[in-house]
């Protein structure tokens, strides 16, 4: 297969971008770790267990796409992808997002704004992106095991959360001063109505709160104090985007 992929390999160092999706990869080749300047690295739909250490060396590195593996987890070395605007690593195996023990400074991540995590078997909040540091725009957790949300969720830069199709049965308060927080997802999880935090219709940014499915009558929810709030922001949205 090495001698297969190096007309990618010599493509990639001109155009900046390695495709290598549909490949029934299990490792990278050698060659790659010397693409020190692409832009965009595909491997979705391989058959990846792991992503080794020195994916770190590609500093250039925009886009990283391991959607459709089986990656239980990155080496801390993913820390080191300071340019890195978009982590798409929808459907695979992630329990975490480092390997239990260890200490990654996600604060590098300062450009990342885009984290797809759905359709994984993470059962924790990935704490680690709760960083002021980093400006993620959109943080898709769906479809995981996830069953709490934890209060360092405050310093979470997100504008949109999706856990849809969790555990979900808390949710911390604090959750309301997400600073950049407008659309939080939370259909078909556990919430009881008494552990919904108020706060998020009271004073909060949020302007679309989705939570069908869950433990309660979606008419008791609106009968919640600070319901006609939130609708005033929801109304307030949908006059903008139409």
């Amino acid at each position: 297969m090495g001698n297969a992929l190096s007309p990618r390999i010599d493509s990639a160092q001109k155009s900046g971008i390695l495709q290598l999706s549909g490949l029934k990869l299990t490792k990278l080749p050698d060659d790659a770790k010397n693409l020190v300047n692409i832009r965009c690295l595909d491997l979705s739909s391989n058959r990846f267990e792991l992503i080794k250490p020195w994916i770190g060396r590609l500093h250039s590195l925009k886009v990283l796409n391991v959607e459709n593996n089986k990656i239980k987890c990155f080496p801390t070395e993913l820390c080191h992808l300071t340019k890195l605007e978009t982590l798409n690593a929808n459907q695979n195996a992630l329990t975490s997002l480092t390997p239990p023990g260890t200490v990654a400074n996600f604060g590098n991540l300062q450009n990342l704004r885009f984290v797809y995590l759905s359709k994984n078997h993470l059962t924790v909040f990935p704490a680690e992106l709760c960083c002021p540091s980093i400006p993620i725009n959109v943080l898709d957790l769906s479809d995981n095991q996830i069953s709490l949300i934890p209060s360092c969720v405050s310093v979470l830069q997100a504008i949109e959360i999706n856990l849809n199709h969790n555990l979900i049965s808390v949710v911390a308060k604090s959750i309301a001063e997400c600073p950049r927080l407008k659309v939080l997802r939370l259909e078909r999880n556990k919430l009881v109505l008494d552990e919904f935090p108020t706060e998020l219709l009271t004073n909060s940014q949020v302007s679309l709160i989705c939570v069908e499915g869950n433990r309660f009558e979606m008419r008791d929810f609106y009968s919640l104090p600070g319901y006609s709030q939130y609708m005033d922001r929801f109304t307030a949205m949908k006059k903008k985007t139409t």
